[in-house]
């Protein structure tokens, strides 16, 4: 779905994770935001690309770095090197603090770097922070919600 084209309330995301408990508390926290979140969940680079090709852009990826086979490093190197998704907004979403991952990704141009949380407030948080940076995408010169500039 090209991002112009889609309703403001409208977000079609495409989330990159291999743990399904965390894929799903996600999923249960942006059920409760005001913008319809359309998400499809792949386990794995090869699964996130299929999506991609198969159905065009979405208007976010949340990308895991911690993935089996390729991680998302090597995905965010691959987004970024190609002139059909080199646009795509990628907010990393992982459980790695640490600060060469942080550099790593920033260099890479993720858009966004945020740490998944370790309890539900936390995912809520996260949600949130997504939503708010979904709506500064969505409509230009709309101010983010508060502490959503996690990174990038």
């Amino acid at each position: 779905m090209d991002r112009s084209s889609a309703p403001r309330g409208t977000c079609d995301v495409l989330l990159v994770e291999d743990n399904l408990a965390d894929a799903n508390l996600l999923l249960w926290c942006l059920a409760d935001a005001r913008t319809e979140f359309k998400i499809h969940v792949a386990r794995d680079s090869e699964a996130a690309f299929e999506h991609l090709r198969a159905h065009g852009n979405p208007d976010l990826v949340l990308l895991d770095l911690n993935l089996p086979g390729r991680d998302g490093r090597e995905i965010l190197d691959d987004i970024r090197s190609d002139p059909r998704w080199s646009a795509l907004p990628v907010v990393i979403l992982t459980s790695s603090q640490a600060q060469a991952d942080i550099r790593t990704c920033t260099e890479k141009r993720a858009s966004r770097y945020l740490t998944k949380p370790l309890n539900l407030a936390g995912y809520e948080e996260i949600a949130r922070a997504i939503e708010g940076y979904w709506l500064s995408l969505a409509e230009p010169g709309a101010p983010e919600t508060p502490g959503t500039a996690a990174g990038g």
